[in-house]
C-alpha cells in the first residue's frame, strides 16, 4: 500500500515481500508487479516494513493505493501469514 510519497519519482510503500532463503542474490527477491513502472532502489532491498521505490509508476500512485509484488517461491506467503485469498478482478474469489 502506498504511504506518503518522500521526493520526486519515489514511494514508500508498506512491505515489500520476503526474500527466499538460501544462497542471497537478486534472483532471491520478490518482484513489483503491479503497477507496471516500479522498482526498487539497487542500493535498497525490500524490507518487511517499508519499501522505498521509483520510476514513472510513480505518478499514478495516490496515497492507499496496492503495489503487489510476486515472491520467488510459491509457498513463501504461506510461511508467514496463516490465510490467503484470491481475488478475480475486483471479487474476493476464495479464502
Amino acid at each position: 500500500m502506498a504511504t506518503p510519497i518522500p521526493a520526486p519519482d519515489w514511494v514508500t510503500v508498506a512491505g515489500g515481500g520476503w526474500v527466499a532463503p538460501y544462497a542471497a542474490g537478486t534472483d532471491r527477491l520478490p518482484a513489483v508487479v503491479r503497477p507496471t513502472g516500479l522498482a526498487r532502489s539497487p542500493a535498497e532491498g525490500p524490507r518487511k516494513v517499508q519499501t522505498s521505490l521509483n520510476g514513472c509508476g510513480v505518478r499514478a500512485l495516490r496515497l492507499g493505493y496496492h503495489v503487489c509484488v510476486r515472491h520467488v517461491r510459491a509457498g513463501e506467503l504461506a510461511e508467514h501469514i496463516g490465510r490467503i485469498h484470491t481475488v478475480a478482478g475486483d471479487q474476493l474469489a476464495g479464502t
